[in-house]
């Protein structure tokens, strides 16, 4: 399953995040007509700024525009009972966005469709270690020698998802998806992995430009080295 995942992996970063705009086609469940949409940016972690905002109509809303390059920009949904906040890649193409609740998707260009089929795959290990958890709790008849081998099935399964995150970030280090993944999953990293990594990410996603991932990712290295 991994090779068949970092090949397609690396075939969407190869291709170019330029294009003739974007567009953004979305849903979102349980909203009412005239509600609105927002596309938007944080440069500092806590805040937001607006660049585009749309109304909804049946369900369904849609942006258009165009940007230089790839980056992390923000879906927002808000009325007095609920609100959905969605973080994806803009880049230019054809983006389709799912808004939910529970769990939004947002796929069809490059990188949200390589960042889709990482969080697919990483889900595929949630839940069969919720599956031996199960196991192990529900089924108090289950012998000693069985219930041992099921435990270390999970210690297993445990192991096996870091280290599939471990090489995911390490692949990609170099694009906005493998920062965006690494300030996500920095604590199953020891600080002299962190330093490693931090060494190969370019220059252009160490700049404050629409998002502050870096800067995020030295906090946590920095609160690292003081712990130690």
């Amino acid at each position: 399953m991994r090779n068949i995942f970092y090949t397609t992996l690396l075939a969407f970063l190869l291709l170019s995040c330029g294009g003739s705009g974007y567009t953004i086609n979305g849903t979102i469940e349980n909203s009412n007509d005239g509600e609105s949409v927002a596309l938007g940016y944080s440069v500092y972690g806590d805040d937001f700024t607006r660049i585009d905002e749309t109304t909804i109509k049946d369900g369904k809303f849609h942006f258009k525009g165009d940007i230089d390059g790839c980056k992390i920009y923000y879906l927002l949904y808000l009325n007095e009972e609920r609100e959905i906040c969605t973080p994806f890649f803009l880049e230019n193409g054809e983006i389709t966005a799912n808004l939910s609740e529970n769990i939004s998707r947002v796929s069809g260009t490059p990188t949200n469709d390589a960042n889709m089929a990482f969080e697919d795959s990483l889900l595929w290990y949630v839940n069969e270690i919720f599956s031996v958890e199960n196991q192990l709790n529900s089924d108090s008849t289950i012998s000693d020698s069985t219930r041992a081998s099921i435990a270390l099935r999970g210690y297993e399964l445990q192991n096996e998802s870091m280290m599939y995150v471990k090489e995911v970030i390490r692949e990609n280090i170099t694009s906005i998806l493998g920062l965006y993944l690494l300030v996500q999953f920095a604590d199953i990293f020891d600080i002299l992995e962190l330093q490693e990594l931090e060494r190969e990410i370019p220059t252009v996603h160490q700049a404050r430009s629409n998002n502050s991932l870096y800067d995020i990712l030295m906090e946590i290295m920095d609160e690292r080295k003081f712990n130690r």
